[in-house]
């Protein structure tokens, strides 16, 4: 059998201490998250339940985002 949980504190442990393994995985990178939810929404968007929408790649992504300093930078400099 195998479980999982994200509210940790709330499992029972007699339930608990009855496992074999326990292990912890944490939560997943950026990436995998957006692409779980870019998957979503194209699924969504195959089943004509919102419009599709033009949905990038989490590297194209990454090149198109502005850095947090040339963001600084150019907020300071309209000042």
């Amino acid at each position: 059998m195998l479980t999982t949980s994200n509210i940790t504190g709330a499992i029972d442990l007699a339930f608990v201490d009855r496992a074999d393994i326990k292990a912890f995985i944490g939560p997943p990178s950026a990436a995998a998250r957006y692409e779980m939810l870019r998957g979503c929404v194209a699924e969504l968007a195959r089943v004509k339940i919102v419009a599709a929408p033009r949905l990038l790649l989490w590297r194209q992504l990454q090149v198109r985002r502005p850095s947090c300093y040339s963001m600084e930078r150019s907020i300071k400099g309209s000042l």
